[in-house]
């Protein structure tokens, strides 16, 4: 049997994720403190992304969800929980 124990470490969404981009192009960011950031991966538990300064572990910080061509936003708080 495969240890798969730091792959459940990284992963801690139970829920199925998808994909932030359509056709190949980006169609999901995140707004973290006036910062654009597009998403890799979101789900109903959570999102990823790419960060070249990542926030530091266990901290909160309040987040505006953005979709390509759609005007909408979706305002919330989130915790960081691992980076991987």
């Amino acid at each position: 049997m495969a240890d798969n124990s730091a792959t459940e470490a990284a992963e801690r969404r139970k829920t199925q994720r998808f994909v932030a981009t359509r056709r190949g192009e980006q169609c999901f960011w995140v707004i973290i403190d006036g910062q654009r950031h597009p998403l890799s991966d979101l789900s109903l538990s959570g999102f990823a992304m790419p960060a070249s300064s990542p926030l530091p572990a266990g901290k909160a910080f309040e987040f505006v969800l953005q979709r390509a061509n759609v005007p909408d936003e979706i305002r919330g708080f989130a915790k960081v929980v691992n980076h991987i």
